[in-house]
């Protein structure tokens, strides 16, 4: 099934934490929830927590200080 769409904002919240990991983050977008991409923050791997049609929470991973990009394996970028 192809699903075409126009891409909408995609809000992750908090958009920081800590380097430790283990910050829940709720991503909000339309269709941000279809499928069952792994998420990844820089180059880490990011626990799902819940994931639906509009939602998804995640459980950040450890990682170094500074900005980091949040990754889909279908190879959207948010950052």
């Amino acid at each position: 099934k192809i699903i075409n769409k126009l891409l909408d904002p995609i809000h992750p919240n908090p958009s920081s934490g800590v380097k430790y990991g283990g910050t829940l983050v709720t991503i909000n977008g339309i269709g941000v929830g279809l499928g069952d991409d792994q998420i990844t923050i820089g180059e880490n791997e990011a626990e799902t927590i819940s994931r639906s049609t509009n939602q998804i929470v995640i459980r950040t991973p450890s990682g170094p200080i500074g900005a980091q990009d949040i990754g889909f394996s279908n190879g959207v970028i948010i950052g």
